[in-house]
């Protein structure tokens, strides 16, 4: 059989989970606070206030925003799928191993731009410019389809049911997805 038609025993095979139940990783290397929690504890791992400051980092890092505007204008195309693992002691949440960019990009068209573009939308209706109206209602339509298409998302899960077996396949898979490797 030829390489590429290798499976990647790394991976399961795609699933659809709820866009509103993955987490960015607080042990990823590139984003992680000076004290990460580790994975075996999910209520650490899952922590809804660790999202806002790892955001943060990874648009420190990544060029969100070109995404971000490249998403609204082309709609969103799952070419490159985010990876996850799910938590074997919290079933139906997962972390994303791969793909925080796109997460972030996403959480932010799907939250406070879509909320935004509302507001926008709503002032340009009482300025009544009927072209404004319509490009700002054209936008809301775009924001609305991406909510539409990526409330529930197609991931691939790693397969790991342990923490010891995610921490053995992370290196690898991390090493192929990242030219530059995968920090340590």
């Amino acid at each position: 059989m030829p390489d590429n038609q290798i499976p990647i025993t790394e991976l399961q095979g795609a699933k659809t989970v709820p866009f509103d139940k993955i987490y960015l990783d607080p042990n990823n290397p590139r984003i992680a606070p000076e004290d990460p929690p580790g994975y075996t504890n999910p209520d650490a791992l899952f922590n809804d206030e660790l999202q806002g400051p790892l955001e943060a980092k990874v648009r420190s890092v990544y060029e969100v925003t070109s995404l971000e505007e490249s998403i609204l204008t082309h709609g969103w195309v799952p070419i490159d799928s985010i990876i996850v693992w799910e938590h074997p002691d919290r079933p139906g949440y997962y972390v994303v191993v791969e793909g925080n960019t796109r997460t972030v990009a996403l959480r932010a068209l799907r939250g406070e731009r879509l909320e935004r573009e509302r507001k926008k939308l709503e002032k340009v209706k009482k300025s009544r410019f009927g072209e404004e109206v319509k490009v700002q209602e054209e936008t809301v339509r775009r924001l609305e389809e991406i909510v539409e298409k990526t409330s529930m998302l197609r991931v691939f899960p790693v397969a790991a049911t342990t923490v010891e077996q995610l921490q053995a396949i992370l290196p690898r898979l991390l090493g192929v997805r990242h030219i530059s490797h995968a920090k340590e």
